[in-house]
């Protein structure tokens, strides 16, 4: 028996649905995000509630698509998050935007210019787009929900991607400079060092 399916998409508007905000029964006009048949809202009294499939009852649902879909939608859907050590207040955000030789998951625009979203469910960032990334010094984030729950219902998963900081990684984001005072101490060492080398050999010979 598959886990129970809690997300699938409205036919009309393409977004992801949660199991409790879904209309009753067939009504309910979501689709499964796998084998794209029609679901059924099962919201009885005494189970949990679930979508359902009439004819394909061994499909899964896609529910890591549903999720990864769903954490897109709700950056799309707001105009601020927290990243490490910053937080991004962005406007025009974008879902799968293509870029040069790559597409983004969502990109923003923060800080006068374009920054780069990607968002792991089942696959960290391929390493083709993190070569692009850095290469390319454009600034990028990835969020990283692999370890979440399909079960988990959208304002937890909205607290995971808009404000918790420990499961999200600059991909690129800034060349560090070596400041003055490093390049002082860098400078230092290697003269100390050529110092003791040059007692030893002059004790040797």
């Amino acid at each position: 028996m598959t886990d129970p399916i809690r997300y699938a998409i409205h036919d009309k508007t393409q977004k992801i649905v949660y199991i409790k905000n879904a209309d009753n029964g067939l009504s309910c006009n979501c689709k499964c995000l796998e084998c794209d048949e029609r679901l059924e809202a099962v919201q009885g009294q005494i189970r949990e509630w679930y979508f359902r499939h009439n004819k394909n009852i061994n499909c899964k649902g896609g529910q890591e698509t549903a999720i990864h879909k769903l954490a897109k939608q709700i950056i799309v859907d707001n105009s601020q998050i927290t990243i490490p050590g910053d937080t991004l207040f962005y406007s025009k955000p974008r879902q799968e935007e293509k870029f040069s030789s790559i597409i983004p998951d969502v990109t923003v625009f923060a800080n006068e210019q374009d920054i780069y979203f990607e968002i792991a469910v089942t696959h960290r960032v391929e390493n083709l787009k993190e070569i692009f990334y850095k290469s390319g010094q454009h600034k990028s984030v990835e969020i990283d929900l692999t370890n979440i729950s399909y079960d988990i219902e959208p304002q937890e998963l909205e607290k995971l991607v808009l404000h918790q900081v420990d499961n999200k990684r600059k991909i690129f984001w800034e060349v560090k400079i070596l400041t003055q005072q490093n390049s002082s101490n860098e400078n230092s060492f290697w003269n100390w060092l050529i110092r003791i080398g040059a007692v030893v050999f002059g004790f040797i010979l």
